[in-house]
């Protein structure tokens, strides 16, 4: 009887039963290599199409999908997650946009005597944060996202009780907007009349939210609003609320920097 070449058990049929291993001749030919590799190829794949085709045409749905246990036919929700916004950075990466631009002009300055000094020094800190927020925003979205689901656990716990349901929900939803984003981001390359289309995308966003939510956790319709609502802004507000106190310390070291002084 021929034994596993990874574990060394002996093999009962085509893989192993004890670590899962197919069995392979010892001396691996052109042909093995090719059939593995398309066969692999085929199914992850197949995978990632019916992954997308969930996430994108039925909102929510891939997320009930794992609540209901039926998950191997799918890609991970971290995978998933980390490929939609590893395409999106890199698109953005591509452009040469930043994901936040702050613009300022010399009346942004009121005071005559230290605007001259203070302005190039300024605009170049608010283009390194700028530039730092694009740097570092994949590290502070995949941070943000169990806050998220938190919020997403506060209204809906009667639904879920625990907490890991939730940011499945977080996940799958975050690698929608993600690649939402990125299309957007791919039709800017179309010039004017590209960017006006990519415009569009993320105007499918909200209503994606809200559907999602209901294919999830259920409720009525002025449930799903408020908590959706909720949720939403609540987000937003910690975003900006992070954005802003960026925005103050970059501002506050940067004006003493080129006038020698300190603000109050």
């Amino acid at each position: 009887m021929t034994a596993c070449r990874n574990c060394g058990v002996p093999l009962q049929g085509p893989y192993c039963f004890a670590c899962g291993q197919k069995a392979v001749h010892p001396e691996l030919t052109v042909h093995d290599l090719v059939h593995e590799g398309v066969h692999e190829l085929a199914h992850v794949d197949g995978k990632i199409l019916q992954t997308l085709r969930l996430l994108l045409l039925k909102p929510g749905e891939l997320t009930a999908e794992f609540f209901r246990g039926r998950r191997v036919r799918y890609i991970s929700p971290l995978r998933l997650y980390l490929t939609c916004s590893l395409l999106f950075f890199a698109l953005v990466a591509m452009a040469q946009s930043p994901i936040i631009t702050i613009r300022m002009t010399k009346d942004d300055i009121a005071d005559d005597a230290v605007r001259t000094a203070t302005q190039e020094k300024v605009v170049a800190q608010l283009r390194h944060l700028s530039d730092e927020v694009t740097h570092n925003a994949p590290r502070a979205m995949f941070l943000l996202m169990p806050g998220f689901g938190l919020m997403s656990w506060v209204l809906f716990r009667r639904a879920q009780p625990y907490y890991v349901p939730h940011l499945y929900y977080a996940i799958h939803f975050h690698a929608f907007v993600f690649l939402i984003l990125a299309a957007r981001v791919a039709c800017s390359f179309g010039g004017h009349l590209g960017g006006i289309i990519g415009d569009l995308f993320p105007l499918t966003i909200p209503p994606y939210h809200y559907i999602a939510l209901h294919r999830v956790f259920g409720g009525t319709r002025w449930q799903i609003a408020w908590k959706g609502t909720t949720i939403a802004l609540a987000y937003i507000i910690v975003i900006i609320g992070i954005l802003v106190v960026l925005l103050t310390a970059t501002l506050k070291d940067a004006v003493p920097a080129a006038t020698g002084s300190h603000l109050p």
